[in-house]
């Protein structure tokens, strides 16, 4: 496993500079407009909370909770972008650190007011011992607030018929590696898992889901889809999952 996550780690590292410059300060136009205010108003009121930032990549959204009040950890299993993190935003006092997320020796247990895992969950491969990982460090009655592609429409695809749009899917059910050519053929991969996986981990720690937000998407390339019957087709098939929980007791 040691020689696989270094591969993968490698494999970010790889990336890192093209992802900084792809998100910036800020989040990319689907994080701004669709995803980061919905993880936002699940976390409420941050001030003087212990967050933790996990996957935090180059740390755009540790500093955005920064910003507003929060005591922010961020962690990633990349270190060229907690390099870049450090060097944007670790004078504001935010602390980075190069963890994987399903190991995070160091990281003190049941410390944390929430755990944030913004459009990364996605990414990860030994996801279970993540999750487990996350109920350690957060405290009893602590938020998990996490946002990835949507499980029921991240593996399909949409297509034409005549006049109408509809939505080929293939598989489901499956837990699939999916090649992630955003940035070219270099080793960057992740994971489609049904969604009765992530119900079942989170149920197994007792964790209450609170928030359960599907998001349709209306643009594309950062501008209004301007074909009505593909603006209506994307608005019945959410493209991003936003999810909510409390750890509510220690797990048995």
């Amino acid at each position: 496993m040691l020689n696989l996550l270094k591969r993968k780690t490698t494999n970010w590292n790889k990336v890192a500079e093209e992802y900084d410059e792809l998100v910036g300060d800020s989040g990319d136009f689907n994080h701004k407009t669709y995803i980061n205010p919905v993880i936002l108003s699940i976390l409420g009121n941050v001030r003087n909370r212990n967050i933790l930032d996990l996957a935090c990549g180059q740390g755009y959204f540790a500093r955005i909770l920064h910003s507003k009040g929060a005591h922010v950890v961020g962690v990633d299993i990349s270190e060229k972008l907690i390099e870049i993190a450090r060097d944007k935003f670790s004078e504001l006092g935010i602390r980075f650190e190069v963890a994987d997320a399903a190991e995070m020796n160091g990281i003190e247990s049941n410390q944390f007011d929430a755990v944030v895992c913004n459009m990364s969950f996605h990414d990860i491969e030994r996801l279970s011992e993540t999750v487990d990982e996350i109920a350690r460090v957060l405290r009893i009655g602590g938020k998990l607030a996490f946002s990835m592609p949507h499980p029921w429409t991240d593996l399909a695809k949409t297509v034409k018929d005549g006049e109408n749009y509809y939505l080929r899917l293939e598989k489901y059910k499956s837990v699939v590696e999916v090649p992630n050519n955003m940035y070219g053929d270099k080793g960057i991969v992740s994971y489609h898992r049904p969604l009765e996986f992530y119900i079942k981990k989170l149920s197994q720690h007792q964790f209450e889901i609170t928030d359960f937000v599907e998001i349709s998407k209306e643009h594309s390339k950062g501008e209004k889809i301007s074909d009505r019957k593909l603006l209506d087709h994307k608005r019945e098939f959410p493209s991003f999952l936003v999810v909510g929980a409390i750890k509510n007791l220690n797990p048995s």
